[in-house]
């Protein structure tokens, strides 16, 4: 199935939350002189206009990003690599035009010698996806399956980076591939830093998932989940009970899990719609 487009939630509250964390993990990672390598197994286009006709439909990004680009100006400064790449998107803009998705958040840290392979599935999304890295020699796009690209593009070379699994979640199943998906890479590159999302509609899923890790033989598990009301708050809103937004992260950066907990407090209040608004950075233990 490749039903899935993006285009129409791109700067949604779950995109707000998901790419300030992955900026500051990755800004972590580069600060470190070394060589490193970022693997997106479902990448989507890279770049999203909010004034297309997709965004416009469902307007997501309006209680989502553009609820707190007013407000950058007082935002923590765990925030500052995530929205260095909104600015560059939009110079000098009061009212966003662009939203950056992963590989564009994930180019912004990369240095000279590091590189990036970007996998997408749907071929249209992956041709747009291609021409926005067409000059870029550090980056490299593949129209494939991004599960396959798990076995096939690791371990990486150089044995240092960051692997970003963000599936669409419009598949039976996903949670159970997305757990495979992981001891699957873990197994092939133990020192990498993982960084799965899911979205939080059904809390019994999403227990079971995290029941799955702790068996799952990996090991240093960071579960970040935010949570913007009560489930019944938010039905037929954003979706069929969206109401929170999850990362798994495996060997995250330190001093990641203690430094982003303030910005990630202050993103779930900004972003709060309702009662039970709440974010929480916690180990899971096998």
């Amino acid at each position: 199935m490749l039903s899935y487009r993006h285009g129409f939630h791109a700067g949604n509250f779950a995109d707000v939350i998901k790419h300030a964390a992955i900026a500051y993990l990755l800004d972590l990672i580069a600060a470190k002189p070394k060589p490193f390598m970022v693997l997106d197994t479902h990448a989507g286009i890279g770049r999203y206009d909010l004034a297309s006709v997709e965004a416009f439909k469902t307007g997501e990004a309006r209680t989502g990003i553009e609820r707190i680009w007013s407000e950058r100006h007082t935002m923590p400064p765990e925030l500052n690599p995530y929205f260095a790449t909104l600015e560059a998107l939009n110079p000098g803009r009061d009212q966003l035009l662009f939203y950056p998705g992963s590989p564009l958040i994930a180019k912004q840290a990369l240095g000279p010698d590091d590189r990036m392979i970007l996998i997408e599935r749907h071929p249209e999304d992956a041709q747009a996806l291609a021409r926005l890295f067409q000059h870029d020699r550090q980056v490299r796009v593949e129209e494939a399956d991004g599960w396959t690209a798990l076995k096939a593009r690791l371990p990486p070379v150089p044995r240092r980076g960051l692997v970003l699994i963000d599936p669409p979640f419009e598949e039976q199943g996903e949670f159970d591939r997305l757990l495979q998906g992981l001891q699957e890479g873990y197994r092939r590159f133990a020192t990498g830093v993982f960084v799965a999302w899911y979205p939080i509609k059904d809390e019994r899923a999403v227990d079971q998932f995290k029941a799955g890790l702790q068996q799952s033989g990996v090991e240093k598990i960071l579960c970040f989940e935010c949570r913007i009301a009560k489930p019944e708050a938010v039905k037929g809103v954003w979706g069929p009970g969206l109401h929170g937004t999850g990362m798994i992260i495996i060997n995250p950066t330190w001093p990641f899990a203690d430094q982003f907990a303030p910005a990630a407090h202050w993103l779930t209040g900004k972003l709060a719609r309702g009662p039970g608004a709440k974010a929480d950075l916690t180990w899971i233990v096998p």
